[in-house]
């Protein structure tokens, strides 16, 4: 009962539903990863200050200070486009959850059917104990799976309101939220990646000690010694961006696949959508038993389910490309239809 209840305070109406733009917009004062990393920029921004200021400060450590500004600025994005795909999935989640509970009260109804169903034909002949054990079966698998499903969703809204400072509860009316399948033009820029903005300051820095070496104070070892750091330096720049570039190609092969899975969706649920209309009108000349219009109306939900998670998979496919650009997409604008 209590699984029922929770179900119907979904329906509540609300003056405002939420959406995911609203988290979107509130998170970034509340986000503590967020919070933490652009207070570590200040500091490091604070730190640079001091160092251009301070005429005693060595090529070397000025250079230092420099590339650590810029790669905490390069951090920080990196902290704020993880963020997004972490809500925008934890959004959807708690959007698809819902509506499975919403679900729940016509899915317990089609269960308990075919209980009394098998019921029945076990005590006119026609059915068996196994039958009747499988559908009490079926029907507990189903209060186990409703009651966990709670949980979860429980779970997601506590989690969306620490990062968000928004308060969600269960019953909170929640908008599904807009997918775009059809990649922006964009130049990739790999340098915005933290790793590979690392390796390009290693080079650099090497290159500067090898450039400061004195030939009064410092040995002919002392250079062979920088210079291989140097090369070192070069060679893992080459390994890092190799691995870069195919990093960022599978996330656009990962979201192109996500929307071919998106198509092959709607395609099944426009053929789910006929058939069910079919068996509605076999069900009224009475050529197809309630049960089987039942069933059948549960493949259409279950199209319509698979479609909202096929959507998820391309909502987190598109945040997984931009985290591995570093580099925020445009706002998704287009709902496929």
């Amino acid at each position: 009962m209590k699984t029922l209840m929770i179900a119907v305070l979904l329906t509540v109406p609300s003056a405002h539903a939420l959406s995911l733009p609203d988290l979107l917009k509130a998170y970034p004062s509340h986000h503590p990863e967020v919070l933490q990393a652009r207070q570590d920029l200040q500091q490091s921004e604070a730190e640079f200050r001091r160092t251009e200021q301070d005429p005693d400060t060595l090529a070397f450590e000025r250079l230092k200070a420099s590339h650590k500004q810029s790669r905490l600025k390069a951090r920080l994005q990196q902290t704020v486009l993880t963020s997004q795909k972490s809500l925008t999935d934890r959004y959807w989640s708690l959007f698809i959850k819902t509506r499975m509970l919403q679900e729940l009260p016509w899915k317990q109804k089609l269960a308990e059917t075919k209980l009394n169903i098998a019921r029945t034909r076990k005590s006119t002949g026609a059915g068996t104990q196994q039958e009747v054990q499988q559908a009490e079966q079926d029907l507990r698998s189903l209060k186990a799976e409703a009651d966990q499903t709670v949980l979860e969703v429980e779970q997601l809204c506590q989690e969306l309101s620490q990062q968000t400072g928004l308060k969600i509860q269960p019953n909170t009316p929640l908008t599904e939220p807009a997918v775009k399948t059809t990649l922006p033009a964009f130049k990739v820029q790999i340098e915005f990646r933290v790793d590979v903005l690392e390796a390009q300051q290693n080079v650099a820095e090497a290159e500067l000690q090898l450039k400061l070496l004195d030939p009064i104070f410092n040995s002919r070892r002392d250079q062979e010694e920088r210079q291989a750091a140097l090369e070192g330096a070069k060679t893992s720049l080459e390994s890092t961006e190799a691995a870069a570039r195919r990093d960022i190609q599978k996330a656009r092969d990962d979201f192109k696949k996500a929307v071919s899975q998106l198509f092959l969706a709607e395609d099944q649920l426009k053929t789910q959508e006929s058939t069910y209309s079919k068996d509605q009108q076999k069900h009224q000349q009475g050529i197809l038993a309630q049960i089987k219009l039942l069933e059948s109306e549960a493949s259409l939900r279950d199209s319509r389910r698979k479609l909202l998670e096929a959507r998820q998979q391309v909502a987190d496919s598109w945040a997984s490309l931009a985290v591995a650009l570093n580099q925020p997409m445009a706002d998704p604008q287009e709902k496929s239809q």
